[in-house]
Parts: structure tokens; C-alpha cells; sequence
């Protein structure tokens, strides 16, 4: 699915099926051309999606078809918290712009980084090895998204914000889990 333009054909199968939601697990740009298609076939149930669809791109692209959206993420500029005041305001000063939820997993994948490797160096040397057994040891690293660890599967554990659109913009939807 990622980069078609055209759903209209599978769409047209998911409204026969009359569901009560639909989940799009895809970026912002697919993501806002099936809302925008499903619409535009009379689809009108409640959408659900993933962070790869929480960007300011979604709305621009979507417009009043992804309105009341409903997408989970780690990270959204308007959620402020004490570990995102530095974080925003110096992403703001560089780039003139808030910063998308990618920049902050990004600022926190580095940080993280860093920790493993000031872990590693303190055990002995830089290695793969030392880096992956690092991450392993790691317990909440600060980050923007929240103190980073590291569950035995390898996944990290956290928690995900709700957000829904409402007028053009990304905001806590009233409940969260």
C-alpha cells in the first residue's frame, strides 16, 4: 500500500462490509487519501491509525475527511511535559518548525544510543556485542517520549498518547488508555 494513490476498489469492498470503524495502519499521505476516498464513497465511520500517520501533513493532505481521526503515538508537540520544554524549544530555534513525532523518536533513539555506548565503554570496549548486552541493561533513559527500556523481547516499553483531529489539529482525545 505504501505510495498508492487509488482505494477506491478496496474501499468499495469495505463499505459493502458496513463496519464500525476502519484502522488505516499506514503513513500520513495513504492514510489521508483513503479517509478522503472513503468519503468521498460515503463511507462515514470512525477512523483509527498508527504514528506513522501522526504528522501536520495528515490534515493538509486529509482536510475535513480526517476530521475526529484517531491516532496512537509516543510523542505530539502539544503534549507538554517537563522532559519536552528543552527539547521543543531548541528544535523550534534550529528549524523553525515543531518538531514531528519522528524527530523526537529520532532525538531519543540517539540519546539512547549514547547510553548504550557510555554503558559499553564503561564495561570494557565497543562492540556489537557490548552494545546489544548494553541495551539489554538499560532502565529509563530520559527521553521526549518518555523514559526508554528495554523488555526481553527487544520491544520498548512505554506509553502511547491517543490524539484525534478536531479542527485541523492533533489533540488528546478524551480518553486514554
Amino acid at each position: 500500500m505504501l505510495g498508492d494513490k487509488d482505494f477506491r476498489t478496496l474501499l468499495t469492498k469495505v463499505r459493502a462490509a458496513k463496519p464500525d470503524a476502519i484502522f488505516v495502519g499506514g503513513f500520513y499521505t495513504e492514510t489521508a487519501a483513503i479517509a478522503k476516498q472513503a468519503r468521498q464513497l460515503g463511507v462515514k465511520v470512525q477512523f483509527l491509525s498508527t504514528d506513522g500517520a501522526l504528522n501536520e501533513a495528515l490534515m493538509k493532505l486529509g482536510g475535513n475527511a480526517v476530521e475526529n481521526m484517531v491516532i496512537y503515538g509516543m510523542f505530539d508537540p502539544s503534549i507538554k511535559t517537563p522532559a519536552t520544554a528543552d527539547f521543543l524549544t531548541a528544535y523550534q530555534a534550529a528549524y523553525k518548525e515543531e518538531p514531528s513525532a519522528w524527530a523526537a523518536l529520532g532525538y531519543d533513539a540517539t540519546m539512547t544510543l549514547g547510553a548504550a555506548v557510555d554503558l559499553a565503554t564503561k564495561d570494557g570496549g565497543v562492540t556489537r556485542q557490548a552494545i546489544n548486552d548494553a541495551f539489554k541493561q538499560l532502565k529509563d533513559v530520559p527521553g521526549v517520549t518518555g523514559p526508554t527500556t528495554f523488555e526481553p523481547s527487544g520491544d520498548r516499553s512505554g506509553s502511547l498518547y491517543f490524539l484525534t483531529v478536531k479542527n485541523g489539529k492533533f489533540v488528546l482525545a478524551p480518553k486514554q488508555l
